[in-house]
């Protein structure tokens, strides 16, 4: 696959703030890029590098816009952010960090935003007390041809809806690679971050499909990483 640019920014959006977040972005860039929004709001930039995709006004949770907008990118590298985050400009530098430490990794995603890593590690639940101290990989970053031809062409599996997706992410690499990274000092500023309560309410929902897959996984180490799974 060919790519046009440098670097795809992938954003869900269900905040006006976007429009403050995209003219961060611009202020801080250090490289080509493009960014791709997907939002229920009836919003319009005139830049041609930014693509608005219409999300579903009843959708619930950042799953499915960040693939949907993964889908239309176009650059041989991308990360994931907020409406209600501003990035680290050292987050343009993804290519030559991909590069310098994934050569001999199939799996040439990492995630951006932390000093050093997550402070969070993906949940150990009764019978999967093995999966212990892996740091969740919350703003994927990386090469899009990886996810393409390992990650079944998703950023997160499409059974989740918001919660539980990158926990999900960060087992599934942990486990092939033997290591998650973090792209270090791409810390986010997290002033303006809040809480879709939508969101939120799905928790109970991902929480079980992350415990199916595992449960799956258990006896079938071969599953893909977008196995579906229906509640």
């Amino acid at each position: 696959m060919s790519y046009n640019h440098k670097i795809s920014i992938l954003i869900p959006s269900t905040k006006q703030n976007i429009y403050n977040v995209v003219d961060y972005i611009e202020s801080v860039s250090i490289c080509d890029y493009e960014i791709i929004v997907c939002t229920p709001l009836d919003i319009n930039f005139k830049q041609s590098n930014i693509k608005v995709i219409q999300d579903k006004k009843d959708n619930i949770g950042s799953i499915s816009p960040i693939n949907r907008c993964f889908k239309e990118a176009q650059c041989d590298y991308f990360f994931v952010t907020c409406d209600d985050i501003l990035i680290h400009k050292n987050c343009f530098n993804i290519e030559e960090f991909i590069k310098s430490n994934f050569s001999n990794n199939k799996y040439k995603i990492c995630s951006i935003g932390y000093r050093h890593s997550h402070s969070a590690t993906v949940p150990i639940f009764k019978g999967h007390e093995r999966i212990s101290n892996v740091p969740i990989l919350s703003f994927p970053a990386g090469s899009t041809q990886s996810v393409y031809d390992h990650l079944n062409g998703v950023v997160f599996n499409e059974s989740f809806k918001h919660i539980y997706a990158d926990n999900w992410l960060s087992y599934y690499i942990n486990y092939h690679e033997k290591r998650v990274v973090f792209m270090p000092n791409t810390e986010n500023d997290l002033s303006k971050d809040t809480r879709d309560p939508h969101s939120i309410s799905v928790r109970s929902y991902d929480e079980k499909i992350f415990k199916e897959l595992m449960n799956i996984f258990d006896s079938n180490k071969n599953i893909e990483y977008n196995h579906q799974i229906e509640l």
